[in-house]
């Protein structure tokens, strides 16, 4: 873990037991703590439940596609929680290896969009397909602009 900024201090706060008062600590400056990556906007609706769930539980405005979950503040049992409720948002079970292999919202947003593919059947799949091939373009087109704009 890499510390998201440093102080300089004329000496550590201590406790009368001699120990370091981490209440005592000074709180950094916002603007040490600006963000490492620029911001980019989610847009996939997968993406924009992650980046809301994401911020929710760090207590964040909001969380772009490219954040690292670790990088914004979160640690261990935040993550544990945020498995938890993508398995009941969105029925997908992932493992706590998965998340810090990949914890940006981009990565965990294609983990969900594969394993939600994975559950579907080929009935449900073919009946898709067949659907989209009796549509005529502007039909199809008119149906991707709507999605997108939800």
């Amino acid at each position: 873990m890499i510390p998201a900024a440093f102080i300089r201090l004329q000496q550590m706060p201590l406790t009368p037991n001699g120990k370091i008062d981490r209440r005592a600590l000074p709180a950094p400056a916002p603007e040490l703590l600006e963000r490492q990556t620029v911001y980019v906007a989610p847009e996939t609706d997968i993406e924009k439940a992650q980046a809301t769930l994401w911020a929710q539980l760090l207590k964040l405005d909001q969380v772009g596609i490219e954040d690292n979950f670790f990088e914004l503040g979160g640690h261990s049992l935040q993550a544990t929680q945020l498995v938890t409720r993508i398995a009941a948002n969105f029925g997908v079970e992932l493992t706590l290896a998965e998340f810090f292999a990949a914890p940006t919202v981009r990565a965990v947003s294609q983990k969900i969009d594969t394993a939600l593919l994975q559950q579907t059947s080929a009935a449900e799949l073919d009946e898709m397909l067949s659907a989209l091939e009796e549509m005529g373009d502007l039909e199809v087109q008119n149906l991707l602009t709507r999605k997108q704009s939800l």
